[in-house]
Formats: C-alpha cells, structure tokens, sequence
C-alpha cells in the first residue's frame, strides 16, 4: 500500500514547508502541482520552491490552452458549460491535474488536498483504517490563526 498527496500549490511557501515536513513522516509520494494561471485564470510565473530536501514530485502545469478552450478529461454538470472562466472551475481543473501524474492501485490511498490542507500525521492510522473501511472519506480540518 502507497498513500500519495496530490496538492496544487499557488504561492503558499512558507506553509509548503511545513505540509512537505508533516507529510514525509506518513506519506510515500506528495506531488505538488503548479498551474501557471490563477484561479481566475490571470497568467503568474511558476514561484514553488523548497529549502528543505523532502520526498516531494513537482509538476507544472500550463493552464492557459486548458482553461479557455475546455480541452480536459473533466466529466462535470451541464450547468458549468457556461462557466469554463468561473475560478470554481479554474480550481477544479487545477486539482484534477494534481492527479494526473500518478497510477494508484486499488490498496493505494490518495489525498487529493491544497497545499495549505495539512494532515498531522498523528491521525495517519486513524485516516488509514477510516479509507480501508469506507473507501472514501472527507477529513475536516481545523483553522488556526
């Protein structure tokens, strides 16, 4: 069993630290995925970086082609057709290609989460036995200032 964290990174570095170092202490294979448009989908240069040596697979992803023309394996309702320009389907497409790079078996778990969505890594056999279980869980998080 692998357990891969698929997260799409904006310009959060300092938090990327900080979920790449919680991350390594449970999670085989964190692949953080870089768009070079935003969610409203105004081009940005690619900023993710690191300091510290982690178990981490960058991929960036252009967005630009994908977004205005709607080229995409993205099976979504009829009622986003008209909102391709929306930053909630900006968002999606973004975290649809954290994925991409990735070929999970049926015992592997995968997180699908934004950079700045961090597990502790205290809840990791909790989180386990729930997926095993379930299939498939939501895990709330907690905000903290």
């Amino acid at each position: 069993m692998r357990i891969y964290d698929c997260t799409m990174f904006f310009n959060e570095s300092i938090v990327s630290e900080v979920k790449m170092l919680e991350n390594s202490r449970w999670v085989d294979e964190t692949h953080i995925t870089e768009a070079d448009r935003t969610f409203k989908n105004k081009k940005k240069k690619y900023a993710f970086s690191l300091s510290s040596q982690c178990r981490v697979k960058y991929h960036r992803f252009s967005a630009g082609k994908t977004f205005r023309s709607g080229i995409w394996d993205f099976s979504i309702g009829p009622w986003w057709t008209n909102r391709r320009n929306c930053h909630w389907f900006n968002e999606a497409m973004q975290r649809n290609a954290s994925v991409k790079f990735i070929d999970p078996k049926d015992e592997d778990i995968v997180i699908l989460s934004a950079v700045d969505e961090i597990i502790a890594s205290e809840f990791s056999d909790e989180i386990v036995w729930a997926t095993r279980k379930h299939g498939i869980i939501t895990v709330k998080l907690h905000l903290s200032n």
